[in-house]
């Protein structure tokens, strides 16, 4: 059913449910109008829905989805990442403070990322406590 003011049903819905406003729904030239506003319908957010680019199915199938996120996962970009970093000897040229910053942030983005940031209580503590063991291999660089 199109929730339209043209309706009647709808109409005397939209009366009950403002029983105070008189002028909730009011016939001018002949359309309706809902609060003064032309012919507003209670499913103009989803007119989108109704056409036929969003009405089939995914280009993408929930197999070829879930392969992706096996492949293409933050632990897995990260130890790619500080790999990388370790072959091109990135951490020769870096000092153990920045070793600890890089280390919180990289963190602090995992968590933030992952939305799970409870998995992380050492992110809380000070920069001194920073020294816990981190169970990924991709973060044995930054120790």
């Amino acid at each position: 059913m199109e929730h339209n003011a043209s309706n009647e049903s709808v109409r005397e819905e939209l009366r009950t449910l403002h029983p105070d406003d008189s002028q909730i729904v009011v016939l001018k030239h002949k359309v309706w109008h809902v609060n003064d506003l032309i012919q507003i319908s209670r499913s103009i957010g989803d007119a989108h829905l109704k056409k036929a680019e969003f009405n089939r199915e995914p280009l993408i199938s929930q197999g070829g989805l879930k392969r992706i996120l096996e492949k293409f996962t933050w632990q897995i970009y990260s130890e790619r990442l500080m790999t990388l970093a370790g072959v091109y000897g990135f951490w020769k040229y870096v000092s153990n403070l920045e070793r600890h910053e890089t280390r919180h942030y990289l963190e602090m983005f995992y968590a933030l990322k992952a939305s799970r940031p409870n998995q992380f209580p050492w992110l809380l503590m000070s920069r001194q406590n920073l020294d816990l063991t981190w169970s990924s291999k991709a973060y044995c660089f930054l120790r």
